[in-house]
């Protein structure tokens, strides 16, 4: 099982990490990311099963951290698949440019 994010914006669950998620709420989030805020009824309808699985999936969502409830409906809350900077190796135009006038 994927274990809790904590508070500290550098735990969020990756996009890798879904893999370990159950099947039910891997297709919830996905469906969600598209959709911003669902309530029970139309995860039901979207999970093709019936509301109290729908309720304990979106539950489930809650409290890894990835939606929060507002009233009747939950609202994915973006914490999945944070964007990291890539790396840049320094020079390596310069280094291809030397490679070349060398060769």
């Amino acid at each position: 099982m994927v274990p809790l994010p904590d508070n500290d914006p550098e735990m969020m669950l990756g996009v890798a990490d879904w893999t370990e998620l159950p099947t039910d709420e891997r297709r919830c989030l996905r469906w969600m990311l598209r959709t911003g805020e669902v309530s029970t009824e139309q995860t039901s309808e979207a999970l093709e099963c019936d509301l109290v699985r729908a309720e304990e999936v979106l539950e489930s969502l809650v409290t890894r951290q990835l939606a929060i409830r507002i009233e009747e409906r939950v609202v994915y809350v973006g914490k999945v698949g944070r964007k990291t900077a890539r790396f840049k190796p320094g020079g390596i135009w310069d280094s291809l440019a030397d490679k070349l006038i060398d060769d």
